[in-house]
């Protein structure tokens, strides 16, 4: 069908989701452009919008639908088109059902629909996504992805509307509980259905010879498709997917270049995609995705001395150790002459001391308060500052550090090399990270990132610490309103030491802070206030709309891949020659994770070594479409803990027809079977037999061979029987030759095992 002469009579159903209620200005401003190409929009939300929201929609469209959330956005669409009927619908050229997780348009949509109009076509889209040769939903009837056009805008022409095929679709619809199962039983499925039925499509941006090289374009490789292609649109989810997702397409370049593409080669204002992506996503997955790190030259620099004399800048000091005051002036002295230098200290004798070091300091002011020794670094820096925050475009903060804790001295002699070197490494550096920030109206902040050598290598997968608690009292009293998660990495500097811009602390100095606050030396490592503090300054950042990154010097950078180079190339090594061998970093992750979570068991088992365990066996029958539970069970026990015993279970017929069946020999950890002879009688008399090592017995979920025996390594073990064709029962029996206890021998017999690689297969699930 063409649609050349009638190219405005057209519906677009826009469906939107925002956990918070709020329609942000990346929708409107797609709206906008949309209305120039429809004769009608209909908004469809899942959940409810605040108060006021509503109002900015209606300039664009003609119909708002909020809904409850459920369903996902195909039963937006399916509630959307129910509330106008098939009658009306079919009055429209073309019906278009897209979403919010796009943002654009780059080009004006009217490009793209007045190209496709003179198409003869059913069903159209933007881009599509390539076949792949498995099915990781588990839902899909061949197997496999098919080629598909993606669901974020599917547009359907009147006579697919029209016919049987298409309402029938809509109309029996299966309820969609989660994005799996929209992936797989709608978006990917959509297309070949169709095309199956002789409709004819075709999608935008073809990305044909790209086959092979991605699945999906859209992300996979968003610069071609957008320059070469004129593709309207990005995906959000370019910018906030998860990192292992990433690394196992590419090297982590493809978020980046389409961010620094959009920036610099478009007119799409990336105010919008800061406002929804700050308040929205999780600050360490923007961090990643993006590549929110800055690595600057400290021999050289661009920015004018007459742009950097215009910065109001200062630079904020706590000082304990009166050994390092040498140190922290040769720092200070990298900042311009015209910085406002503020020092805090605890006592008058080491103010003397500074003020004597300092006085040689080239400086608009020098400011030295005693404030006693309490909050550390953090209290004097919110106290202090907290009036005079606002006078600045700029400003470092620093502290001296000592780490007496760790030896020898040079580990946290590093630490302090790492924070002060990557904040104030020369004059030249310190110019660009002032041009850095005025390049940049959206960074907040500038960090080291965490350190990791020595004993700070844990803080890499342990940035939280014991420190999640008390970050998230402190967000709940400022009222943040960020993507707060324990399972994802604050990006706030742990060593205490940043640049910043005031804007983006305003949350955090407007609280009002006092010395009472805080708790007096010595305090704990975790759990206090300070620590809380360390954590919430990138969120509040965020909180602010500006995001947290790192900041290294170019020497420092060097540094740090080497060291990440090596410490993951020894990791490696382990896992390669005493592991499971080579592979992708997720698969080395996975198996390792399998492989400690084993010998997790195993350990705990060495603690249980020569204790009896309980010996109740207990069959369980699940009856077809019902499962397993305890009311489809029954019980016997080995009371004499004799190792030869024979289980019995009769008058089976009452459980009917049967899907599986399950015998657990025990219900916690610590018992070693020997030999097994399992009896099956069917209800009409047949039986089956088969032995503990035979294909039909399964108790790879909690049990390992060890020879001619298995060891069961965790509470309540389970060994999965297959019905042997059988589809109603009316006995089992299972005799067992068992130890209720395990051996250390067993134990370190099954540790080498596993060491050199060996592991326990994933439960099979025995049906008839």
């Amino acid at each position: 069908m063409i649609i050349k002469d009638n190219n405005d009579n057209r519906l677009i159903i826009y469906f939107i989701y925002d956990r918070d209620g709020l329609v942000d200005r990346y929708i409107l401003y797609m709206l906008e452009d949309l209305k120039k190409n429809a004769k009608e929009i209909c908004v469809v939300v899942n959940g409810t919008l605040k108060e006021g929201q509503k109002e900015k929609l209606a300039p664009y469209a003609a119909k708002v639908v909020e809904r409850e959330n459920t369903g996902m956005d195909v039963w937006a669409y399916k509630e959307a088109m129910e509330s106008y009927g098939w009658d009306v619908l079919s009055e429209y050229d073309e019906i278009v059902l897209m979403n919010y997780t796009m943002m654009g348009p780059l080009y004006p949509f009217q490009e793209m629909f007045d190209a496709m109009s003179v198409k003869d076509l059913d069903f159209w889209g933007i881009t599509k996504f390539h076949k792949t040769d498995f099915d990781p939903f588990g839902t899909l009837p061949e197997g496999y992805i098919p080629e598909h056009i993606q669901s974020h805008f599917i547009a359907v022409r009147q006579d697919m509307v029209k016919s049987v095929a298409f309402q029938k679709y809509w109309d029996e619809m299966p309820f969609i509980k989660d994005y799996l199962k929209s992936v797989g039983y709608h978006e990917s499925m959509f297309t070949k259905r169709f095309a199956d039925q002789g409709f004819k499509w075709e999608v935008y941006c073809d990305s044909s010879e790209l086959e092979g090289f991605t699945y999906n374009p859209i992300m996979g490789a968003a610069v071609k498709m957008i320059k070469e292609k004129r593709c309207p649109i990005f995906k959000r989810r370019s910018f906030m997917q998860d990192y292992t997702v990433v690394l196992s397409e590419d090297c982590g370049q493809s978020a980046y270049e389409l961010y620094q593409y959009l920036d610099k080669e478009t007119d799409y204002d990336m105010d919008l995609f800061w406002e929804n992506m700050l308040r929205l996503e999780n600050m360490a997955d923007l961090k990643k995705n993006l590549q929110l790190n800055y690595f600057l030259p400290q021999d050289q620099s661009d920015y004018p001395d007459e742009a950097l004399a215009e910065k109001k800048l200062a630079l904020i000091m706590h000082m304990y150790f009166p050994d390092l005051i040498d140190e922290c002036f040769e720092y200070a002295s990298n900042m311009p002459s015209h910085t406002d230098v503020y020092i805090t200290t605890d006592n008058e004798e080491k103010k003397e001391k500074i003020l004597r070091r300092f006085s040689a300091l080239p400086c608009n002011k020098l400011e030295i308060t005693i404030v006693g020794n309490k909050g550390r670094d953090v209290a004097p820096f919110l106290v202090e500052m907290q009036d005079k925050y606002q006078n600045y475009d700029y400003i470092c903060k620093l502290h001296d550090k000592k780490v007496g804790q760790l030896k020898p001295g040079t580990v946290g002699a590093a630490f302090a090399y790492r924070c002060n070197k990557n904040m104030l490494a020369s004059a030249d550096f310190v110019k660009n990270v002032i041009k850095t920030f005025e390049e940049n109206p959206h960074l907040g902040m500038l960090m080291p990132p965490p350190p990791n050598h020595a004993q700070y290598y844990i803080a890499l997968g342990l940035e939280w610490g014991m420190n999640f608690d008390v970050t998230k009292e402190i967000a709940d009293e400022l009222g943040l309103h960020v993507n707060l998660n324990e399972k994802k990495e604050p990006v706030s500097p742990l060593g205490g030491v940043f640049w910043f811009r005031p804007k983006a602390l305003k949350v955090l100095f407007d609280r009002g802070w006092s010395y009472d606050e805080f708790a007096p030396e010595p305090i704990g490592e975790d759990g206090q206030l300070v620590h809380g503090i360390e954590r919430i300054y990138g969120f509040c950042v965020q909180n602010e709309g500006y995001y947290p990154a790192w900041l290294m010097n170019t020497a420092s950078a060097g540094m740090e891949v080497t060291s990440l180079h090596y410490m993951l190339r020894e990791l490696n090594n382990v896992i390669f020659y005493k592991g499971n061998g080579a592979g992708s970093h997720n698969k080395v992750v996975l198996d390792l994770a399998y492989n400690l979570d084993e010998l997790k068991g195993l350990r705990s088992l060495i603690d249980i070594t020569g204790e009896p365990v309980n010996n109740e066996g207990k069959l369980y029958l699940a009856p077809t479409g019902s499962g397993y539970s305890e009311d489809n069970s029954i019980s016997h026990i080995n009371e004499e803990r004799a190792e030869e015993y024979t289980y019995v279970f009769e008058d089976l017929e009452e459980f009917g027809q049967l899907d599986g069946l399950r015998f657990d020999p025990s219900r916690a950890a610590g018992i070693v079977i020997k030999e097994m002879q399992v009896e099956l009688t069917g209800a009409d008399g047949s039986v089956v037999t088969y032995g503990l090592f035979d294909e039909q017995v399964d108790y790879t979920g909690s049990g390992f061979r060890l020879h001619d025996k298995v060891l069961f390594i965790a509470d309540d073990p389970k060994i999965y029987l297959s019905l042997g064709g059988l589809t109603h029962l009316s006995k089992v029996s299972v005799r067992m030759n068992v130890d209720y206890h395990v051996s250390q021998e067993d134990v370190l017999e099954m540790t080498k095992l596993l060491g050199r690689g060996e592991k326990i297969s994933k439960v099979k699930f025995w049906e008839n």
